[in-house]
């Protein structure tokens, strides 16, 4: 599970990445043009990232703990996930 995690963690650096690449892009009337497919791809890869990051927490759960214990945890990556999803554009708005 480590190396399929850190293989994940390596697309959400490269979609990152690729989103600060497109905002220098995106300043210049030459390179202007390619910004949005640029954004796009560092969303497809940070896609990758939280897809494949949530799959690998949840094997790993699975292996590792306690099987009575296994359904709350796998809820509990779940919940995260979505407080997440909600906090995260809620306090980058601030």
């Amino acid at each position: 599970p480590r190396t399929a995690l850190l293989q994940t963690m390596f697309f959400g650096v490269a979609g990152s990445a690729l989103y600060v690449a497109a905002d220098g892009l995106g300043r210049s009337e030459a390179t202007r043009s390619i910004a949005p497919a640029v954004v796009v791809a560092g969303r497809f890869l940070g896609g990758v990232w939280t897809g494949g990051k949530m799959v690998v927490e949840q094997t790993y759960v699975g292996v590792a703990a306690e099987e009575s214990r296994v359904t709350p945890l796998t809820s509990e990556i779940g919940v995260f996930a979505v407080l997440g999803f909600v906090a995260g554009p809620s306090v980058g708005a601030l």
